[in-house]
């Protein structure tokens, strides 16, 4: 066996290829899920004050990405982005909307949009960090 880099669009297909065949033979009955992606920005007097990137796949949306301009925040720009992103959900029919964050970022934010911890893994990525994993039931 030879192990060589291989040019990523090239190999990420050929992996969700070989992913989506093991998923049609075990699950016949259930429709190919299909992965969309949505992004949202938020914007005042057309600057962008902060925008969401959320990855729908299955009966799950998976929010990737949140950020906010430093001077926007507590302004109600991730309030806003969260109740979009949930509404995408909700309008997806997904089950969950899950998020990871790290315990110097948002946690409490999510927790406050009714988020639980469900994982995390101390002293990752930086020693001294850890990495939450959350999950809302919509």
């Amino acid at each position: 066996m030879k192990l060589e880099k291989l040019e990523l669009e090239e190999n990420k297909e050929n992996i969700i290829a070989i992913l989506n065949t093991q998923q049609q033979e075990l699950f016949s009955d259930v429709v190919q899920a299909n992965e969309r992606l949505f992004s949202i920005g938020a914007f005042e007097n057309d600057e962008w004050r902060g925008g969401a990137i959320a990855k729908l796949y299955g009966n799950t949306m998976h929010l990737s990405l949140l950020g906010i301009n430093i001077e926007c925040r507590h302004q109600g720009v991730g309030t806003a982005l969260m109740k979009k992103i949930e509404q995408l959900s909700i309008e997806n029919k997904c089950l969950y909307l899950t998020v990871n964050t790290q315990d110097y970022q948002a946690r409490e934010f999510y927790e406050h949009f009714g988020f639980e911890v469900f994982g995390s893994i101390k002293d990752t990525p930086f020693i001294g960090t850890t990495k939450y994993y959350l999950k809302k039931k919509l």
